[in-house]
Parts: C-alpha cells; structure tokens; sequence
C-alpha cells in the first residue's frame, strides 16, 4: 500500500540518521577521552584498558560511518530496500551495544578506583558523562531503528522506500 511505503520512506532516513549521529558521537567521545584522560590521574591497572577501549571505539564509530554512508548512498540510489538498511542498522548497534557494554563496565571500575582515591574522581566523571551520552544517542538509534522495523513489517518488508 501506498501509506505504507510512504512510512517506510519516513522512517529510513531517520533510522539511518538517528545510527549516524550515534556512531559520530562515539568518533568524537573517543577523541574527547583521549586528548582528556592523559591529564587526569587514572589508575596504572586502567590506562591500558582506557587506551584500548577508546582506540576500539575509534575504530568502530569510524566504520559504522563509513558503513552508513556507503547504505545511505545505496537507498537513494534504490539499489536496497527497508529489509536490507534493517540488516545492517541492527549489526551495526550489535556492535555499538558491545562497546558500550565495555565502557560501563570501565565506568564502574573508575567508580571504584575513585572511592579509593580522590584523585581519580575528575576521570571518573569524563568516563561516566561519555557512558551517558554515548547511552544517550545509542538509545535514540535503538528507537528509530525499532520504528523503521515495525513499519517495514506492517508493509510486508518487499517495499522499496
């Protein structure tokens, strides 16, 4: 139908803008963490970790971009319908969640540290604001992601935006 198809028209550039803006935010979070946390105290079990995870998230947050941009370009050019952009999106999240997922648990380990010790406090906050942000945006995806699903199941998925 065609009101179907226009609400899956609706949804895709939202969808894939909502995943965009997440996975930029997680490129600028993770340039954020690294020119800050060298400044800060951050306890010696942490740094290799921090180094680690903010280099993962880089990487990952620059990929999803990159992957964004080249799905974008196909679904204006018409080349993937909703059922395939559904596809990566929720890969793409899959991966955004894992990372996620690390930068909690890093989070809770600062919280710790910084119990032990004051100083680590001002780290811990960098850590915990970027978690919450990151959540922030991760969840806005998430939604738009879900809202392009659900419309692209009441129009039987076959229908190119």
């Amino acid at each position: 139908p065609k009101s179907m198809a226009s609400e899956l028209g609706q949804r895709l550039p939202v969808a894939l803008a909502a995943v965009t803006e997440c996975a930029t935010a997680v490129v600028s979070e993770a340039a954020r963490l690294q020119a800050q946390l060298p400044g800060l105290s951050v306890p010696a079990d942490l740094q290799d970790e921090v180094r680690a995870l903010v280099r993962t998230l880089d990487r990952e947050g620059e990929g999803a971009a990159g992957v964004l941009l080249e799905l974008r370009l196909a679904t204006e050019s018409g080349a993937l319908n909703a059922a395939e952009v559904v596809r990566v999106l929720t890969e793409i999240e899959a991966r955004m969640m894992n990372e996620l997922a690390e930068l909690a648990d890093l989070s809770g380990r600062f919280e710790r540290a910084a119990e032990a010790d004051e100083r680590v406090e001002s780290a811990f906050v960098l850590v915990i604001e970027t978690a919450g942000l990151l959540l922030q945006r991760f969840q806005a995806a998430q939604e738009a992601t879900q809202a392009l699903r659900d419309a692209m199941v009441r129009g039987h998925s076959r229908v190119t935006p």
